[in-house]
């Protein structure tokens, strides 16, 4: 249960990039050992379900699902396929999962927002691949950007073209770089401008009291 937790929570934080990477990456969907095909087979169904609580339009869903089995048909040939009987449903519930996320983390949760700024980067960079351009870094990195916008980018524009993923690797890795400069200067400048103002003296109670009296206060 743990484990599904945990892969719940990175699902949660860091959006379909935690999925694509578990499931592409990481899990082994038919290994020898039945025990473990059937954690495997929960984890995946796990970032599946948080994925889809996630996105209450779809767009983000449908798009995960949809690269998976392609992706995943590339490299490994034929998806596994559903099982006749209805799986069992996951404990944890997902459902229940995402709620008490929300709770504790009410700011942490990868958002529609989120999605359509990968989106926007990685539709980019899939132009430039078209026209046989090294993809370039977008122009609206700004402070509030996150690594996961930039992770979530690079799985959007590898799934839908695994043959440019060195390129995409490449110009993620450098986005990353600038997403953590930027952030780190804005928090930088915040500092020394708190610490500035941490030196200022009080006004004196007299120059309060005839600025009060003008409206100032």
């Amino acid at each position: 249960m743990r484990i599904l937790v945990a892969d719940a929570f990175g699902t949660y934080a860091v959006g379909p990039a935690y999925a694509c990477s578990l499931v592409l990456l990481r899990l082994d969907l038919a290994p020898t050992s039945q025990g473990l095909g059937q954690l495997a087979q929960e984890r995946a169904q796990m970032v599946r379900e948080i994925v889809r609580t996630l996105d209450l339009e779809s767009t983000m869903f449908d798009h995960v699902v949809q690269a998976l089995a392609l992706d995943w048909e590339d490299f490994h040939g034929q998806p596994p396929q559903p099982s006749e009987r209805e799986p069992e449903p996951l404990l944890p519930d997902p459902g229940e999962v995402k709620e008490r996320l929300d709770a504790a983390f009410p700011a942490l949760a990868y958002t529609i927002g989120d999605w359509q700024t990968a989106e926007s980067w990685g539709r980019s960079w899939l132009t430039d691949l078209r026209n046989t351009r090294i993809p370039r870094l977008p122009e609206d990195v700004v402070a509030r950007r996150k690594l996961r916008d930039a992770l979530n980018a690079a799985w959007y524009a590898r799934v839908a073209n695994p043959a440019g993923a060195d390129s995409v690797g490449s110009v993620t890795h450098q986005l990353c770089k600038t997403i953590i400069k930027t952030r780190s200067e804005t928090m930088e400048n915040s500092n020394i401008e708190a610490a500035s103002w941490s030196n200022v003296p009080p006004p004196r109670r007299d120059i309060v009291k005839d600025r009060a009296r003008e409206g100032d206060y």
